[in-house]
């Protein structure tokens, strides 16, 4: 949640601004939470809206999943011996 900007929008609008697209999935899945604190807190009945405003910073920092082949090559750039494994055991890493 600390991703997500929460924005209250007089008389009874609550928008939730998400900077990628799986956050604001993550947002809609908490929206009846949210609605239970609210009418919980306040006894206000409130509408929770969300918006997904795209921020490259914070995409750009999030880590990248690697295919097999990457991570064979990484591995094998900190561990010479395993390339030479796979050449004498003649093994292939595509299928």
């Amino acid at each position: 949640m600390a991703m997500i900007k929460s924005e209250f929008i007089a008389p009874d609008e609550v928008r939730l601004t998400s900077p990628s697209k799986i956050v604001d999935s993550y947002a809609q899945n908490l929206r009846n939470d949210i609605l239970d604190f609210f009418r919980q807190r306040t006894s206000v009945m409130v509408r929770i809206t969300t918006d997904v405003k795209e921020n490259k910073s914070v995409t750009d920092n999030q880590p990248k999943a690697l295919s097999k082949q990457d991570i064979y090559d990484l591995m094998a750039s900190k561990n010479p011996y395993l390339n030479k494994l796979k050449e004498d055991l003649n093994l292939q890493m595509e299928y």
